[in-house]
């Protein structure tokens, strides 16, 4: 036979303001408030296992879920045992604008460091790829840096480094500067770094002169010229041969 007890009354009609029960079967419980007593207490699932299923909340403030979906929230202290994967749609960010590093589903190999410039047009973002396809593809890494928004400052430029192809048949690993965007963009050394070329190095490989980012070349600029058989450096307003074969 259940466990009945009325408690105090609470008014003159016989309402009783406490009512305990050993066991409730309800189809629902329409309630202000459901009070835990104690630290061991526990409101759970009828098919509550630790490991498996169900769901658990014990007086000391312990909840343990099978899967939780939650719109929105704040959380503070978090500690991941398992596995944190992200959704579709999915972001995770320092900041919801300005200056902030962005991780998301929509650009899954990709880590995005935002300027929070307000005229930037790009981030700066960390990337892999894979190059190719079958045992001839390479795989990469690359820093790509931003730049503003407009017409004559777009311009960055992207480094990227690349393994050997999966079947050795495509060159060595490479370092590659590429250009973006439509302004100048150059590869500085500052005075004081010397650099070993033991494994050798190449130029760009043109049939005649080029003119450079903007139509004129910088002094300085090198080249291959693979028709004349000549290298040229630029000097001085034109290209001048300092060694041929």
């Amino acid at each position: 036979m259940p466990f009945f007890k009325y408690g105090d009354l609470g008014d003159d009609w016989g309402n009783p303001s406490t009512v305990d029960f050993r066991n409730i079967s309800a189809g629902a419980i329409n309630a202000a408030e459901l009070i835990l007593v104690g630290a061991t207490s526990i409101l759970r699932s009828s098919n509550f296992d630790d490991a498996t299923m169900g769901w658990k909340i014990t007086g000391e403030g312990v909840a343990k879920f099978r899967e939780l979906f939650a719109d929105s929230g704040e959380l503070g202290d978090l500690t991941i045992t398992g596995t944190l994967t992200m959704g579709t749609g999915g972001v995770i960010r320092t900041s919801s604008s300005g200056p902030r590093v962005e991780l998301s589903a929509a650009a899954a190999a990709e880590i995005r460091f935002y300027p929070g410039d307000a005229d930037h047009e790009d981030s700066v973002t960390f990337l892999s790829f894979v190059s190719g396809s079958g045992v001839t593809r390479t795989l990469s890494f690359g820093i790509r840096p931003p730049h503003f928004d407009g017409a004559s400052n777009d311009g960055s430029i992207q480094m990227a480094f690349a393994s050997e192809s999966q079947d050795g048949s495509s060159s060595e690993s490479t370092l590659t500067f590429n250009k973006r965007g439509d302004a100048d963009a150059r590869v500085t050394v500052v005075a004081g770094i010397d650099w070993d070329f033991t494994g050798g190095f190449s130029f760009p490989n043109h049939t005649s002169d080029p003119t450079g980012p903007g139509g004129v070349p910088r002094d300085g600029s090198a080249y291959v010229n693979t028709s004349s058989n000549e290298f040229k450096v630029f000097e001085g307003g034109s290209w001048r041969v300092v060694g041929s074969w």
